[in-house]
């Protein structure tokens, strides 16, 4: 069944429509996913094997995504992770570093990306045997050429699974997330969208979305040169032998015998991630040949006024003033040293002259100066106390306690027919 048709049921004769899906931003947003994108999302991530519905493990994905116990979340099965950014500062609800190792040794996360200002010693992940790498950009703002390529060759090369991280692991992490899965799955910037905060809740926040939109094309043609260069046809679309919190996964990493009685052996020597690595291979051979977008059939040959003009530059580079309008606003030269010529004048006080110095220009100046550095120090100091990646936590914290709340509640109600 196709999204189309999928929709068709859930149409009013009277014209109601569903609300659109809006993102996590402090502010007002314009910028809607509608439902239909969602079932379009939905469709690209079960023709790519992103997930089964079959082979899913609920119990897994709600624990790990609470904010207590780590709030992690799988958006690629055995490649990428999305969690809340560690902190080695106590009385705060993020957790230490050290409290992922375990479950990252678990699940064979070979690099970690951190994509906010340090707030952990990365030592702690590379004296574990994990790669460590630093991307730094603005809270809610978009990355810059430099940042897009280098996360899309780290995350190609590496060996194992990618953990990746901002402040609250929705916004940065979302987009460049979002990124890999539109060159890589030929997916449009509203699958990929949807796709994201289905998997975890406030992915993708404010510009980050527009952004997504405009590096489309590009997106799509590195993807299919990528392909042509790797496996020989930019149309192959790899497809994952198991999906993520795959139960099935789990009883082979353990030598289980999975639900069907069979029991997988990996030969000696070889790791589970290799195996599924190996199998995902095996399997790409099935790959659709031509694969649109979706429902929506939108060819691979889409281009928009922006990618005409750049064709294979990406949106927002380093030197587009766009991409560093936000970060220039809260950039003050400090005050002029310059001396600008004394103008003098006479006043008259009780019979006697006086002579008073004044320097308009210089006054002028100072006060321009005074005024943008007070703005500067206000701005600075509303990002140290909340950034958005603090609201957004706030509120995951918040609904945690009231989840458990009503367990407990629910808890203690006597079931109905016991005295």
């Amino acid at each position: 069944m196709v999204p189309r048709e999928a929709f068709r049921p859930l149409l009013s004769e009277k014209g109601h429509t569903f609300r659109a899906f809006q993102d996590a931003s402090i502010g007002a947003s314009a910028y809607q996913i509608r439902l239909m994108d969602v079932l379009d999302g939905v469709y690209r991530a079960l023709q790519c094997g992103f997930f089964n519905f079959s082979d899913f493990d609920l119990t897994e994905y709600e624990y790990y995504d609470n904010i207590e116990h780590g709030d992690l979340n799988w958006i690629l099965p055995s490649k990428f992770l999305a969690f809340c950014g560690p902190s080695s500062e106590h009385l705060t609800v993020y957790k230490p570093p050290e409290f992922y190792l375990p479950y990252f040794k678990r699940n064979s996360i070979s690099t970690v990306i951190r994509l906010n200002k340090k707030a952990y010693d990365a030592r702690v992940f590379i004296d574990a045997g994990i790669q460590h790498f630093d991307l730094y950009f603005m809270d809610g703002g978009v990355p810059s050429q430099m940042i897009a390529e280098k996360f899309l060759k780290i995350t190609e090369a590496a060996k194992g699974a990618v953990a990746v991280h901002c402040k609250a692991g929705l916004g940065r992490t979302g987009s460049l997330i979002g990124a890999y899965l539109m060159k890589h799955y030929r997916m449009t910037a509203q699958e990929a969208i949807a796709w994201l905060r289905i998997c975890r809740p406030g992915s993708v926040i404010g510009r980050q979305q527009t952004w997504l939109e405009d590096m489309e094309y590009w997106l799509w043609k590195c993807g299919e040169a990528y392909r042509i260069q790797h496996h020989g046809d930019g149309d192959k679309i790899p497809r994952h032998a198991f999906g993520i919190y795959s139960i099935k996964a789990k009883l082979i990493a353990n030598r289980k015998p999975v639900a069907n009685g069979s029991d997988i052996v990996l030969p000696k020597g070889v790791g589970f991630l290799k195996y599924l690595l190996e199998e995902e291979t095996q399997d790409k051979e099935d790959a659709t040949s031509t694969f649109y977008a979706a429902s929506d059939i939108k060819p691979i040959c889409k281009k928009t006024k922006l990618n005409r003009r750049r064709d294979f530059k990406i949106p927002y580079s380093q030197s587009s003033p766009r991409s560093e309008v936000k970060a220039q606003s809260l950039i003050v030269k400090s005050c002029p040293s310059k001396k600008f010529p004394v103008e003098k004048h006479e006043e008259v006080l009780t019979g006697n002259k006086r002579i008073v110095q004044t320097n308009k220009k210089e006054k002028k100046s100072l006060s321009i100066c005074n005024k943008k550095e007070k703005e500067t120090k206000e701005v600075k100091e509303s990002k140290e106390e909340l950034t958005q990646g603090d609201h957004l936590n706030m509120i995951k914290t918040m609904r945690s306690r009231v989840t458990r709340q009503l367990q407990k509640h629910d808890m203690k109600q006597p079931i109905k027919g016991n005295k």
